[in-house]
């Protein structure tokens, strides 16, 4: 009996043994096959006889998508490279292999209960159809915790398969977006904004943004390109360098962003197809005879003495400056660029370019500034004192912790007029310094109307920390905070650096 207890005990740990077993072997196997991110589609209907509205129509559907997305963002990312239309087409091949997998039917909803249980990612694409005079669509993309993205539509009459396809593309782009943070940064402009944006500066303010938002999510990019595969990170390395390219491509002597947009490349070799490593490895040479060729003939001074008149002029003195420029005066979104003199008298330029933002009501021509008018003053101005609520950054260049005893005078008539002071203001019209918001968290005067002081021409100007991304100021210019605190740490007394300003 004894023996026979103890057989059973050990049939008994057999099969959960043996059960241990297959369940391992099925996390390896889910993990394994689908290592990226995996979208599980359900369809719900009431009262819906139609063949469209199934579980593997809509997947099918939304894989579609996903690959015009992909081929959306790969379009002009290799496109003055690309020889034929056999490598067109393996660009596109290879981009349409990175993003999410889609599942759905009764094995996918048993999958995803078991990477559910092992701790796995996945998203849940959930899509509800009613019928009675018309038919309508909903559909919710979720992660394990919250809600991504809901949305719906109604179709009425015999438009059901032409009218659901925006169905299929909002949620394949929410995919997109939620599973590639590269896709994100593609898609990061809004219609309205960029619709008022046209102009010629437009292609140079969305690379910007491009480059920008790439950076902001570089952490999170990186995670994403380390933790799959090969291919993976290779098409992110191309989707990177194709940003940094178009960047340095913009402007002559932007050579960090062409330095990094090669590098990127580089990556992106090492996982290509065969029939892309050609193109990619062209593009690298092309960038190396790029920087070569810069040397030879640095235009840089020919471009920032485009800025300059018999009214606006740097004096010689100048070795560091920052130009702000847009393309249309009643225009708040400015590019910001940082130069340096060479030690043979060349402006060079400091480091990649950034948006900034100017007044609500544009730049004013040189000389036409008024005092309340929302303009940002055209000219060249000496950058004064730094200025902010803590001393918690070191700087080369003076700087003042201001308190609530700080203020600025913008009263034409008072003695104190575009003057700090710490005496208590005598008039009504005046700014404290140290503020309730983080505008002035880091800051830093332009010596505009300073030398000397004339009424009604204009007060406070300053460099301090935007409100938001194309958000105009009372007639201050404006970057993102990480932004001024890095050009408050690069100014050096010593080069006498100007703020230069203008409509292009």
């Amino acid at each position: 009996m004894e023996k026979r207890g103890m057989g059973r005990w050990l049939l008994r740990l057999g099969g959960w043994i043996l059960l241990l077993i297959v369940v391992l072997a099925g996390v390896v196997a889910v993990r394994a096959f689908y290592p990226d991110q995996v979208a599980y589609i359900r369809v719900e209907t009431e009262d819906i006889t139609s063949s469209i509205l199934t579980e593997k129509s809509f997947a099918e559907e939304i894989g579609l998508s996903k690959e015009l997305i992909y081929a959306m963002v790969d379009a002009n990312a290799m496109g003055y490279t690309i020889q034929s239309a056999g490598q067109e087409e393996a660009l596109h091949r290879w981009t349409a292999k990175v993003g999410y997998t889609l599942r759905y039917g009764r094995l996918a909803r048993m999958e995803r209960g078991l990477r559910r249980w092992i701790g796995g990612d996945f998203l849940d694409v959930r899509l509800t159809a009613s019928q009675s005079d018309s038919l309508r669509i909903r559909y919710c993309v979720v992660d394990r915790t919250d809600t991504l993205d809901r949305g719906g539509c109604t179709i009425v009459g015999d438009s059901l398969q032409e009218t659901m396809i925006p169905i299929y593309w909002t949620v394949g782009l929410t995919l997109a977006e939620t599973t590639d943070p590269l896709v994100g940064v593609y898609m990061c402009e809004e219609p309205r904004q960029w619709n008022e944006t046209v102009g010629t500066n437009y292609s140079h303010l969305r690379t910007i943004r491009l480059r920008e938002l790439a950076e902001e999510r570089m952490e999170e990019i990186d995670r994403y390109l380390e933790e799959g595969s090969a291919t993976r990170r290779a098409w992110g390395n191309l989707m990177l360098g194709t940003i940094y390219e178009r960047l340095g491509c913009l402007w002559n002597g932007d050579t960090m962003a062409m330095r990094s947009a090669e590098e990127c490349y580089r990556q992106a070799v090492k996982g290509a197809p065969s029939e892309l490593r050609t193109p990619i490895e062209e593009r690298i040479a092309w960038i190396g005879g790029y920087i070569e060729e810069y040397r030879k003939t640095n235009d840089t001074d020919v471009f920032i003495e485009s800025f300059q008149d018999e009214q606006i002029r740097l004096p010689d003195s100048c070795r560091q400056l920052i130009l702000v420029y847009n393309d249309r005066p009643d225009r708040v979104l400015c590019q910001f660029r940082r130069y340096e003199k060479d030690e043979n008298g060349r402006w060079f330029e400091a480091a990649p370019v950034i948006h900034s933002n100017v007044g609500r009501a544009g730049i004013a021509p040189f000389g036409e500034k008024r005092e309340g008018d929302l303009r940002t003053p055209s000219g060249a101005y000496p950058m004064g004192f730094a200025f902010g609520y803590e001393a918690d950054i070191e700087l080369r260049w003076p700087y003042v912790v201001v308190t609530p005893e700080h203020y600025w005078i913008s009263d034409s008539e008072d003695p104190l007029y575009n003057q700090m002071t710490t005496e208590k203001p005598k008039t009504d019209n005046f700014e404290y310094l140290r503020r309730d918001d983080d505008a002035y968290k880091y800051a830093a005067v332009v010596e505009y109307n300073m030398r000397p002081v004339e009424k009604y021409k204009g007060s406070a100007i300053f460099f301090h920390v935007e409100s938001g991304y194309d958000k105009g100021s009372a007639g201050c210019i404006t970057v993102p905070e990480e932004d001024v605190v890095e050009v408050l740490q690069w100014l050096d007394p010593e080069k006498s650096p100007y703020m230069l300003i203008r409509t292009q």
